[in-house]
């Protein structure tokens, strides 16, 4: 950029001393255009508003081979390399949905976490008997009406202790602590 063109420049969150020549030439300050979209994006940036996705976490495919074939189907994620693997970052559920089919079709290793809007409320039952999981789950969806996703029994190593402890998944927004202190006996 020619230094007669920096004087003619927006300038956003800073401030310059203006200098008489500079003053004279810019003497209303014209708004910020938008930014225009990066290199391979869609459209402009979202807004902190809008729903982060979780990282999916690809171990056996290159990021040489994953940029060029979700391209081709009209994803650009951003891609992160990791320890781990090739961290693909991308922007909506509908792009999370692709990606995930087409790393199924490729048989690849790959892990990702669920939205924050998709993760189960988690309890614990304590002073149960030890008890079949499958009856837990059926006499909770069935006499107190609770939206169970599945449960696990919580293996103790001390001896002597004869109640369980069991760790219930329910799907969110389906329960709540009030509904699960009305529970106080199974059977």
């Amino acid at each position: 950029i020619q230094e007669e063109n920096l004087d003619k420049s927006v300038e956003v969150n800073c401030r310059r001393k203006k200098t008489p020549a500079a003053s004279a030439s810019t003497a209303t300050p014209t708004p910020a255009a938008p930014a225009a979209p990066l290199a391979g994006r869609k459209s402009a940036p979202t807004t902190a508003s809008a729903v982060k996705m979780p990282p999916i976490v690809v171990k056996t495919i290159p990021v040489a081979v994953l940029r060029p074939e979700l391209q081709a189907r009209g994803i650009t994620p951003e891609f992160r390399l990791s320890v781990v693997g090739t961290s693909i970052i991308v922007r909506s559920p509908a792009e999370q949905q692709e990606v995930y089919s087409y790393l199924q079709q490729r048989n690849a290793e790959f892990f990702s976490h669920d939205a924050k809007d998709m993760r189960p409320f988690k309890a614990m039952l304590r002073g149960l008997p030890e008890m079949e999981l499958d009856d837990i789950v059926a006499e909770l969806k069935g006499k107190h009406h609770l939206d169970v996703l599945e449960a696990f029994e919580i293996k103790r190593r001390a001896e002597g202790i004869h109640s369980r402890l069991y760790l219930v998944h329910f799907k969110r927004g389906t329960c709540s602590l009030k509904k699960l202190e009305a529970v106080r006996s199974l059977y």
